[in-house]
């Protein structure tokens, strides 16, 4: 009899190590999966688009002493910029920030997001938008070509689609830069 009561207790006793075991491995997994969740956006906005995705290119001069240079960049979001501090997202169809660095598409023009017109401020956003899943969809080089008067990185943004500049004026959500901002109120853009 004593021998049978020795199982059952041993049995109870294995039974609460496993229970006990599977609980730790629970909790721990669950641990882990939680740190996954909150880590992971600051490690993705951290890391992925970061200097470390794109490699600087010197591709020769330019005639009067500025170096141009290509940045390759590898496939990130690049979500519309919103409030507080801009390091990788589009503001508008013809400017946008990467990595910390203001970049403008120099062979266009976009309507302006505070246009004079319904018509110009729905046009920017749907460049705006466009742009935004043109450099968020595929890898593009940057070449760049130094700095407007603003300040601003003045490049052309090449695809494997194309141009980014020129697929916006293809599908009318820009012009072409002809040296003065373009006029999107009052004019039809169908040519």
């Amino acid at each position: 009899m004593r021998a049978g009561k020795q199982n059952r207790r041993a049995s109870r006793l294995g039974s609460y190590r496993s229970r006990r075991r599977s609980r730790l491995w629970s909790r721990l997994v669950g641990l882990a999966l939680g740190i996954a969740v909150l880590a992971g956006p600051a490690l993705w906005d951290r890391y992925a688009g970061t200097v470390t995705d794109l490699s600087l290119q010197p591709t020769g001069g330019k005639g009067d002493g500025e170096q141009q240079v290509t940045l390759v960049g590898l496939m990130r979001p690049m979500p519309i910029c919103g409030g507080g501090r801009r390091v990788t997202c589009v503001v508008d169809g013809d400017t946008f920030w990467i990595d910390g660095e203001k970049v403008r598409i120099e062979s266009i023009d976009a309507p302006e997001i505070n246009g004079s017109c319904q018509r110009e401020r729905e046009l920017a956003r749907r460049a705006t938008e466009r742009l935004s899943e043109i450099l968020g969809s595929r890898n593009f080089r940057l070449e760049r070509h130094g700095k407007d008067k603003y300040g601003r990185t003045l490049a052309l943004v090449k695809t494997s689609a194309g141009e980014a500049g020129e697929i916006l004026v293809r599908e009318g959500l820009a012009q072409r830069w002809a040296g003065r901002k373009a006029q999107w109120c009052g004019q039809d853009l169908s040519h």
